[in-house]
């Protein structure tokens, strides 16, 4: 099919064909193909145009994304599956991510355990199960928590988050195996196995009869 005519809009290009038929491609693809007025392009040439295409509007849209903030593979395909993009074309470019280490799950679940544990005060079990709904992989997830769990910081989380409870529930004026109860759940709640937060009540308040 021969190039009838070329029209050149910004960031996109149409190419017009003489048969009446016409195609979108960026402009800086038109810019590397070297299309031109009166060549003619078979139908695996167009298609490979238009694949091209696609390929480079689904990476801006995902480095569009990454830019904001750091996803795992999985919350990125949710969301260009969002856009209605090809599947096929999705999975494309999400391996090239992985390979180009833009995107990579690994480090974002380091990120995230560290962040979880030192400002928000997690809990193990608690941020688990956070990565594995964003998609981690359990052999990810096991290997990042061997690697950066501390006991001695969950202690202090522990101790921390439960005199914030303590103090928090103080008007109530509760009964000590009530209140115990009370900051027991909270700490499950957050995370935290229940033979640690046994542990360290144990030795931070001796009223709490376990």
């Amino acid at each position: 099919m021969v190039i009838e005519r070329i029209k050149r809009k910004g960031r996109t290009t149409e190419i017009l064909l003489q048969d009446g038929s016409s195609f979108f491609i960026s402009s800086e693809l038109f810019d590397q193909s070297g299309l031109s007025i009166e060549q003619d392009l078979s139908e695996q040439e167009i298609e490979w145009l238009k694949h091209q295409n696609e390929l480079r509007i689904v990476k801006l849209s995902a480095l569009r994304f990454l830019s904001k903030r750091a996803h795992t593979r999985y919350e990125l395909g949710v969301k260009l599956k969002k856009k209605k993009y090809n599947p096929a074309v999705i999975e494309n470019i999400l391996d090239e991510l992985m390979r180009d280490e833009i995107l990579d799950d690994e480090k974002f679940a380091e990120m995230f355990f560290l962040e979880k544990v030192e400002k928000k005060r997690k809990g193990v079990n608690l941020i688990r199960k956070e990565l594995s709904a964003k998609g981690i992989s359990k052999d990810i997830i096991d290997k990042v928590i061997k690697i950066h769990h501390e006991e001695d910081l969950t202690k202090r989380n522990i101790v921390y988050l439960a005199e914030k409870k303590i103090k928090s529930l103080s008007y109530k004026k509760l009964e000590d195996s009530e209140l115990r109860n009370k900051v027991v759940d909270h700490l499950l709640r957050k995370g935290f196995e229940y033979s640690d937060i046994k542990d360290v009540l144990n030795k931070n308040n001796p009223k709490f009869d376990f």
